[in-house]
């Protein structure tokens, strides 16, 4: 049988979650008989991952949100490789593709993967390239995104959900070794949050509940991750007083060990696709407080998995962790149920559903009647 041959688009030129799903993605659809290749930006982190890891890759010179020297590469690439399928995995190589296909370069049909639950401009060419008819799915990691591109793509049946998946092989929390670090007691609870440092993420809201609880629990808050608003965060700590209490942490290459030292995860995005790390922290058994907003919800089903409140409620999310703090019996119900409801969300259910995309478009023009 001839393996299934995909052609991945990523033109991200850092390392978030969304690249780290592809990678997965690509693991587990190699172990499928997918053959792949990935299209990426030159000196990107992307480009790191796959030299390192000896992952089929080209990589290309990509200096602006059109960039005509990528668009010729990944045309290149189409005609060495001649995939069945291109997979494209964010807005910029969303953009690529349909030129590239516009111009005549490629002929296979498209996928585009659709991760964040910004709303989609509304400038003619993004309403262009969201309903480009050889874009034949659009795979979205929540339902909530979804229902927000239904508003825009005019044929609904485009549109499919499937939920980002982790490596629950790779969380391996061990006890103390944070607080050793930081110097934190035993008794203090730990209260944690994983993102990177980005507006949409909203960490001054996590800082104004740590403000609030400080006063009335004892507490220590940390934060993992990097990203443009670090400076921003840092001037927020001192001037809300919180430099004993909030311990920026930086990007950590080990969050998988030092998630299960957190008591709370507390997750304050004002938009948010999916939140993978919310995944982990069910995983390693962290009772979960976030906002209610995006993909969340069918994470964290409020009463069953773990409490939610509206963005930017301090009021409400402080008292959610309070709710937990006095309620050890509900704390532990959360414990469980969200720690089974994680286990729908691996890395092999996300490509296998995906598989069935690819085969899905693949059946339907080469094999209806």
């Amino acid at each position: 049988i001839t393996a299934m041959k995909v052609l991945h688009v990523s033109t991200a030129t850092t390392w978030r979650g969304g690249e780290q799903q592809i990678v997965w993605l690509m693991d587990e659809l190699a172990q499928m008989n997918v053959a792949q290749l990935i299209v990426c930006t030159a000196n990107s982190e992307m480009e790191k991952y796959c030299r390192k890891n000896q992952i089929a890759c080209s990589a290309y010179s990509k200096k602006s949100a059109v960039s005509f020297s990528f668009i010729k590469g990944l045309k290149k690439s189409c005609r060495d490789f001649n995939p069945d399928l291109i997979h494209l995995h964010d807005s910029h190589a969303h953009t690529a593709g349909v030129l590239a296909h516009w111009t005549g370069g490629i002929k296979a049909p498209m996928v585009l993967s659709r991760r964040v639950d910004f709303p989609v401009s509304q400038n003619i060419f993004s309403k262009y390239k969201y309903n480009y008819p050889a874009i034949q799915k659009i795979i979205c990691v929540s339902d909530a995104i979804n229902t927000i591109l239904s508003k825009c793509v005019r044929d609904a049946h485009k549109l499919v959900a499937v939920h980002s998946g982790v490596d629950f092989s790779r969380i391996n929390p061990l006890r103390g070794k944070l607080r050793q670090q930081l110097g934190i007691a035993e008794g203090e609870i730990l209260i944690g949050n994983i993102a990177a440092l980005a507006p949409h993420k909203d960490h001054f809201t996590f800082l104004r509940t740590a403000s609030i609880l400080k006063k009335q629990i004892k507490a220590r808050f940390v934060i993992a991750g990097d990203g443009p608003m670090k400076n921003e965060i840092q001037n927020a700590i001192r001037e809300m007083q919180l430099e004993q209490d909030v311990f920026l942490l930086g990007f950590r290459d080990d969050v998988h060990e030092i998630i299960g030292e957190f008591d709370f995860f507390l997750f304050t995005s004002e938009t948010e696709g999916l939140g993978t790390s919310l995944i982990d922290a069910m995983y390693a058994r962290v009772p979960v407080v976030a906002t209610s907003v995006g993909g969340i919800p069918e994470l964290i089903q409020h009463g069953e998995h773990g409490l939610l409140a509206p963005p930017g409620d301090t009021e409400q999310l402080a008292a959610h962790i309070l709710t937990c703090v006095n309620h050890p019996e509900l704390k532990t119900k959360f414990i469980e149920n969200a720690y089974q409801h994680a286990l729908l969300f691996s890395k092999k259910n996300t490509a296998l559903k995906t598989l069935d995309v690819y085969n899905s478009i693949l059946k339907q023009l080469h094999f209806c009647p």
